[in-house]
């Protein structure tokens, strides 16, 4: 997994997450945004997109609601976007697949 800091500010996570390594995604993640009072993520470059991404998302939309932030998620993975829809997450959390229409997601707090 690798995180890196566009020109362009838009944080870039690509690579593999799976349960084993999802704690440290999460951790890095969160300390290389921290300080940040909006979070922009492209999951574009994500080799694979599964349920553990989908907890991710939602732990740095807590993360950012806490410390009164706003975290938008641009190029999600079509896989993403439909099980986010399936579950009914669309309301906390709306992505849209298309990395040119960046979806707001305001954090909220749950």
């Amino acid at each position: 997994m690798e995180l890196t800091q566009r020109p362009d500010g838009v944080w870039a996570l690509s690579g593999y997450i799976d349960f084993d390594n999802a704690t440290a995604v999460r951790d890095r993640v969160q300390a290389a945004l921290g300080q940040e009072t909006s979070w922009t993520l492209d999951l574009a470059g994500l080799e694979e997109a599964g349920s553990i991404v989908v907890a991710l998302m939602l732990a740095w939309c807590r993360s950012a609601a806490v410390s009164g932030a706003t975290v938008r998620y641009v190029g999600v993975p079509d896989s993403l976007v439909r099980l986010i829809s399936f579950v009914g997450l669309q309301d906390l959390m709306p992505v849209n697949g298309d990395s040119e229409a960046h979806a707001d997601a305001p954090a909220q707090a749950y």
